[in-house]
């Protein structure tokens, strides 16, 4: 509860970035498309990486209003916290989703924990995606919230009819 709580608090500073910039532990890539489309629907323009390089490189190019959103299992992935001191050095708001008590906890601008019980070690870990796809869809929605309905429901309303249109009849 913790985490949801401070995602409602950041949720001013998240909606005034210019950037969301999701990045994932590179064995968990099937998230990656998720993490794109739902902020997508807001408005704000998203990029997900699972390749540590891109995220180095990616994270090297961002700024000040911007803000990267690290997510991790362990938070002990060596391509996410170089990715993510890259671009905290630079200027970006770090927003990091992991275990408590981990060293990517501590390197972010803010920490919401995704504590769970299953193992780090797992293949494919079920609990902690479906943990990191709940927090991200707070994240958005106190986005949503904060840009309001006046703005955001012409934006979706004109996602879904150009949506419409590639539907065969």
């Amino acid at each position: 509860m913790r985490g949801i709580a401070a995602a409602l608090r950041v949720k001013v500073q998240v909606a005034l970035q210019e950037r969301y910039q999701a990045l994932e532990d590179a064995a968990r890539e099937h998230l990656a498309p998720d993490l794109e489309v739902v902020p997508t629907q807001t408005g704000m323009h998203t990029i997900a990486y699972s390749d540590g390089h891109m995220q180095v490189m990616s994270a090297s190019l961002l700024g000040p209003g911007d803000c990267v959103v690290v997510i991790s299992n362990s938070g002990r992935t060596r391509d996410l916290m170089d990715a993510c001191d890259i671009a905290r050095k630079n200027g970006a708001t770090t927003i990091v989703i992991t275990a408590s008590g981990s060293p990517l906890a501590a390197a972010g601008h803010i920490h919401l924990s995704a504590d769970h019980p299953e193992g780090f070690d797992r293949y494919s870990p079920m609990v902690s995606r479906l943990l990191h796809l709940l927090i991200i869809d707070v994240l958005v929605t106190c986005v949503a919230l904060r840009i309001g309905g006046g703005k955001l429901q012409p934006r979706l309303q004109e996602m879904k009819n150009n949506l419409r249109n590639k539907r065969y009849a």
